[in-house]
């Protein structure tokens, strides 16, 4: 099954719906989309929802994928949404977003997630 990314800028929070497989072509997709945001905004906040992600794809060779990411100092959040089996997995997904204040929601705490990305943004 392939993966699917489908990304939801909205002002300063992106949306990041992950199904199935996860590859290195997702990953093409998040990096401009955050990038632009920080561009456009000088900060950004990052919703990632892996409810339906099945894991990464057989026989993919990025686990150690390097990323040049000068500007995303200025990630300040991401909520990450999925069940207890992918908590272990956040801190992998999660690896280029670092600087950020990570925190994890079971799906049904989606709305926590939403209020808190979005808590201290006017």
């Amino acid at each position: 099954m392939p993966h699917l990314i489908s990304l939801e800028p909205r002002g300063r929070i992106i949306h990041a719906l992950v199904r199935g497989w996860i590859d290195e072509e997702a990953y093409e997709h998040i990096v401009p989309a955050i990038d632009e945001t920080i561009f456009e905004y000088d900060m950004a906040r990052l919703i990632f929802d892996l409810t339906d992600y099945v894991g990464r794809e057989p026989g993919s060779e990025f686990e150690d994928i390097e990323l040049d990411l000068p500007n995303w100092t200025k990630l300040q959040r991401v909520a990450v949404i999925g069940h207890e089996r992918c908590k272990p997995r956040m801190e992998w997904f999660c690896r280029p977003f670092t600087s950020a204040t990570l925190r994890f929601f079971l799906p049904e705490q989606k709305d926590d997630a939403d209020a808190w990305i979005h808590e201290g943004i006017a």
